[in-house]
């Protein structure tokens, strides 16, 4: 589906590569590297992009549009021995519907370990940045630092469909609260002006109940700032951190806001025989969901 000149020249142990291409939809590709293909592999590689489509490319990749550049240089290709570093820089991008400002990946590795120095994601509704090592061996172990912060959840609906539209009326004990609150301040009103009614002959304060709107089932808003690290490597990982949620609405239950710290043990250990532990711990407020009044204590799931 693309379409331009590709020059490759030189040795098994020294080729020059380069590809200018275009894409039917209108996308980019102008790529220039160094190769040595025989015995270790080397590479020397720089990819400019505009608009890139890897859709395109290949059907089962998801549809993009990326525009920035890309390095890569080092030698071998086993994670034990190569050295690397990586490098992209894309700016007003989108991957599958998500849209994205500025995206830099700065990454080193050598001896086994992975060294993040950063990757930053700026997008129209979140940020992420991580950084630190991570092992790429079992032998080897890192830690990597993340902050995440999501201003809308709803940007996430194009991963999270429901097409439950239902909607979840208000709970029996909230009605109550409600019915409770309105009682109190009409009593409070009809205090404080029984006096001028006596005398105008004024009729009593009428009841009046705020309403509880209904929460569909496929909702989904709400701000997450979530923080926390990373240890360990590709075989085995312990990921811990916690989280802020403000004004939470998914599947028809709400949060006004919360708190939450989280654990996840991935990896067979050596006194267990899990292959995975999950450990969560949360304190909410103003909980609108199956029950009235939610209090989660630590629970811990092995699986």
């Amino acid at each position: 589906n693309a379409s331009g000149p590709i020059r490759v020249r030189g040795s098994l142990n020294d080729l020059a590569v380069r590809a200018d291409l275009r894409l039917p939809d209108g996308g980019e590709l102008l790529a220039a590297a160094r190769l040595d293909v025989q015995g270790t592999p080397s590479y020397d590689a720089r990819a400019t992009l505009r608009v890139f489509n890897l859709h395109t490319v290949a059907s089962g990749l998801p549809r993009t549009s990326l525009s920035g550049v890309a390095t890569a240089r080092g030698s071998g290709s086993d994670p034990r021995t190569m050295r690397a570093t990586i490098a992209a820089d894309l700016i007003g991008s989108a991957i599958d519907s998500v849209a994205f400002d500025t995206a830099r990946v700065r990454v080193a590795i050598a001896d086994g370990l992975a060294n993040v120095q950063p990757v930053i994601l700026r997008t129209s509704f979140a940020n992420a940045d991580i950084r630190g090592t991570f092992g790429l061996v079992a032998e080897r172990e890192g830690e990597l630092s993340y902050r995440v912060t999501v201003d809308s959840l709803s940007g996430l609906g194009r991963w999270l469909p429901s097409q439950d539209t239902t909607v979840v009326t208000p709970r029996a004990g909230r009605m109550r609260k409600a019915i409770r609150q309105a009682r109190e301040d009409s009593a409070k009103v009809a205090r404080a002006t029984e006096v001028e009614r006596a005398i105008s002959g004024a009729p009593a304060p009428v009841l009046k109940v705020d309403s509880i709107p209904q929460i569909r089932r496929d909702s989904l808003a709400g701000r997450v700032a979530a923080a926390g690290v990373i240890r360990g490597n590709v075989k085995r990982f312990d990921l811990r951190g916690r989280a802020a949620v403000e004004d939470l609405a998914v599947g028809g239950n709400t949060v006004r806001r919360g708190r939450v710290e989280y654990g996840w043990l991935v990896g067979r250990a050596a006194a267990s025989p899990a292959q995975s532990t999950i450990v969560l711990a949360a304190a909410l407020d103003t909980v609108k969901a199956k029950l009235e009044e939610l209090a989660l204590g630590l629970k811990k799931k092995e699986f």
